[in-house]
């Protein structure tokens, strides 16, 4: 995978410096979603691969403080592909009409990307084992050797990833108002249905539905502060 260099970010930023600095980075999110352009200069509108440029001339540094906490250098340039990737990806995935900030969103994103890759490669080489020498100085590959820890150490990074996220929810979850818990326990702890819940409330099913949605990205987004 090809990605600009930091020289082509600041050769295109220098050219653009003055229109840029005036432009945040949510304006340009939006620019990548609904490709339509920033029309400011009516010659030179910013579209949507030039916002897309910006952001990541913007957000280098984050992608290479992220990309160095590896002490492997043998993988370096498979975590900036799948950094550059995430990056990519949270633009696009970013929510608009949000009230988390799209720097917010991204570091999120990011760490939490990084966090996951770095556990599997920790798993890795936690369980990697040494083939003892025979007696007459060569190695023998024996099957008894071979411990079965593929299940095992997925299960273990999984368990890890499931407790963060645990614990992370449960902070947000003490944010919500209690109306707003009530509907989160009625629906996951008592397993009601949303028509149930309308019923109770004297209410449309899709009006709970709506509710509930908000409330879901009212949680994400309490999530999401926990690592800005």
């Amino acid at each position: 995978m090809t990605f600009y260099s930091a020289q082509d970010f600041e050769q295109y930023y220098v050219t653009n410096v003055t229109r840029f600095e005036q432009i945040c980075d949510e304006a340009l999110v939006e620019v990548c979603q609904t490709r339509v352009p920033i029309c400011d200069v009516p010659s030179e509108p910013i579209d949507s691969t030039a916002a897309k440029m910006e952001l990541c001339r913007r957000y280098r540094p984050l992608i290479v403080k992220y990309e160095r906490l590896l002490v492997n250098r043998t993988v370096e340039d498979d975590v900036e592909a799948m950094l550059w990737l995430t990056f990519i990806e949270s633009i696009y995935t970013y929510n608009l009409a949000g009230t988390v900030p799209f720097a917010g969103y991204v570091k999120s994103a990011i760490h939490f990307k990084h966090l996951n890759h770095y556990k599997r490669i920790k798993q890795q080489w936690n369980h990697e084992f040494h083939i003892p020498d025979t007696a007459d100085g060569d190695e023998q590959l024996a099957m008894d050797q071979i411990p079965d820890t593929i299940d095992v150490a997925n299960q273990t990074v999984h368990r890890e990833e499931r407790v963060e996220q645990h614990q992370l929810l449960r902070r947000a979850l003490r944010l919500l108002k209690v109306d707003q818990q009530q509907l989160i326990t009625d629906i996951y702890g008592r397993g009601c249905n949303l028509s149930d819940l309308a019923r109770q409330q004297n209410c449309s099913r899709q009006s709970v539905q709506q509710r509930h949605k908000r409330i879901l990205d009212v949680l994400r987004e309490y999530m999401y502060r926990y690592v800005m």
